[in-house]
């Protein structure tokens, strides 16, 4: 009797032991990205919500990875994932890093696509064909932001850049005419309307700048996690996840 208890136990601890061996052994994984309407935001109870937000949990769970989700500034956020702080910037894209082939990061498949326009005042509005058309001119865009098209352009003055402290500043410097032209994501855009009050004819979309593939940047030595965090995106796309996470930010 004491022989077969005995061996119950053993048989109970053994399979504890590997069950805390794989909990021990998850993943705590640290993810930030930038204040991004509706992509990534804070609510006045200071839950955090997006469309990005929401795609990373439901990426964590099918994964099984515990993480850590924070929203800072874009140069914080550049500083943090360089010193390995950070694990994975949650919203980004190759377009916005100078270094596409860096030793320091890898991206996921991605998970959906944000395309990028110039915004102008309706009754001020240019017909841009290059970059150079807007010689003179003064460009807002968003603080930390990085535009390859226009950066020699922007560093030799050619082109003034302002850099708003938000999104919302950024679309007040636009309407008020402080900025000739803004650079903003249409999904950005348009929900920036429907919460500033600003009448949509006050403004006019112009050339096209990027359509971006919208991904998980992670640190070089997390890249292990990929496998399954592709497999589990590429589930999502399938299964209409990630369409009805995006659907309930874009019908509010």
């Amino acid at each position: 009797m004491h022989c077969h208890i005995a061996k119950a136990r053993a048989f109970v601890l053994f399979f504890l032991g590997i069950f805390l061996s794989v909990i021990s052994h998850a993943d705590q994984l640290v993810a930030a990205t930038s204040d991004w309407h509706p992509y990534a935001m804070e609510t006045d109870n200071g839950v955090l919500e997006g469309i990005s937000v929401d795609i990373l949990r439901e990426i964590a769970s099918r994964t099984q990875h515990e993480v850590d989700i924070s929203l800072m500034t874009p140069k914080r956020l550049h500083l943090q994932f360089s010193a390995s702080k950070i694990d994975i910037n949650f919203a980004d894209t190759a377009a916005w890093n100078q270094t596409v082939n860096s030793p320091e990061f890898v991206f996921s498949e991605p998970y959906t696509t944000v395309s990028e326009y110039i915004y102008f005042l309706q009754n001020h509005y240019i017909e841009v064909k290059e970059p150079n058309d807007l010689r003179g001119k003064v460009v807002g865009i968003n603080r930390g932001y990085y535009y390859a098209e226009f950066d020699d352009l922007f560093t030799q003055d050619v082109i003034r850049r302002t850099e708003a402290q938000s999104n919302e500043h950024l679309l007040t410097l636009l309407s008020k005419n402080r900025v000739q032209a803004a650079f903003f994501d249409d999904v950005l855009f348009n929900t920036l309307l429907s919460q500033s009050g600003f009448e949509r004819d006050l403004f006019k979309r112009g050339k096209r700048l990027t359509n971006l593939s919208l991904a998980l940047k992670f640190r070089v030595e997390k890249k292990h996690l990929l496998k399954g965090v592709n497999e589990a995106i590429a589930d999502m796309k399938a299964d209409g996840s990630i369409d009805k996470i995006i659907n309930r930010y874009l019908s509010r």
